[in-house]
Formats: C-alpha cells, sequence, structure tokens
C-alpha cells in the first residue's frame, strides 16, 4: 500500500513482517514431506528451505540453506537420524533438530535429545502441536511429548550416555 507520496507505508513493509523460520524436513516418505511441507508452508512466519530423503544429502543441503529448524525422521534409508543428527551437531553446534518419529518410547526420545536433538514428536501429531514444536525448538526451547519422563535438562548436559 502506497502513502500520498507514493512511497511504500510503513505498515507493509516486509521489515514489519516477524522472522521467517526456515525449515528443512528429512524424511525418506516422499508423501511424509509433502505432507509437512504444505502444513507448514501454511504458516506466515516459516518456509520450507530444503528436502531430503536421505542422511547423505543433509550436510550439503544444510550447508547450501542453513534452516533455523531441521525436522528429522529416525529411520532413514541409509544411517538413522541419530546418526545424523550427530553429525550436523558436530559440524553444525548451533543446528537446532527437532525429531518427527512413528516411535514412541521414551528411550529413543532421550536418546535423541543425547545427540542433540532439541524436540520430539510422533508423527501421529496434530497440526497445530507440529507448528508449535517448531516455534519451541526455534527459540530455543525443548519440545517433548507428555509421556517422555526422563529429565531433558540433565540428557542435554551430556548426562545421559546412549545405550
Amino acid at each position: 500500500m502506497a502513502t500520498p507520496t507514493g512511497l511504500p507505508s510503513i505498515a507493509s513493509s516486509p521489515m514489519n513482517a516477524p522472522p521467517l523460520i526456515t525449515v528443512m524436513i528429512v524424511d525418506d516418505h516422499p508423501l511424509v514431506r509433502q505432507g509437512m511441507s504444505a502444513l507448514i508452508n501454511l504458516e506466515p512466519d516459516m518456509s520450507i528451505v530444503a528436502e531430503a530423503e536421505d542422511g547423505r544429502e543433509v550436510m550439503e543441503l544444510f550447508r547450501r540453506s542453513r534452516p533455523d529448524v531441521v525436522l528429522m525422521d529416525l529411520r532413514l534409508r541409509e544411517t538413522s537420524g541419530v546418526r545424523v543428527i550427530e553429525a550436523l551437531r558436530a559440524e553444525f553446534p548451533e543446528a537446532r533438530a527437532l525429531v518427527i518419529s512413528s516411535y514412541d518410547d521414551e528411550e529413543i526420545a532421550l536418546d535423541s535429545l543425547a545427540v542433540g536433538a532439541m524436540g520430539y514428536l510422533c508423527k501421529n501429531v496434530v497440526e497445530d502441536q507440529l507448528i508449535d514444536a517448531i516455534r519451541e525448538v526455534h527459540a530455543g526451547r525443548h519440545f517433548l511429548p507428555w509421556w517422555v519422563n526422563g529429565q531433558p535438562q540433565a540428557v542435554c548436559a551430556g548426562e545421559r550416555t546412549r545405550s
């Protein structure tokens, strides 16, 4: 919208827009990636910047796109999501990974946190939970399902070793 002077109004300026949360999706199922991508791209403050179907693609895509949050499936064709998170965090300590898995197992969730994931979700969550989790992880906070009774702060501080 232009002002009487012909200049854009401050209200319509992109500088007033909330910062965009950029997301990479890593899942070996195309339909899952497409579904999550469609949901996330509906959010005005989020954008998908990369998608990977296996662990080999993640590092190069992360280097190129530098997403704020990586949604990581644990079961990939060539490797496990846990190993990918370990490698990602070794090279990019600031990387924020949110695991999204079909496993509702506390031990697996805590193992994911032990290697540097900041959150854990099951694939049976509703859309709002996914979006909330992305925002929490982007803000630097951990996001865990109610059934995880472990101490995420202790895990993230390195007091837990992988089993």
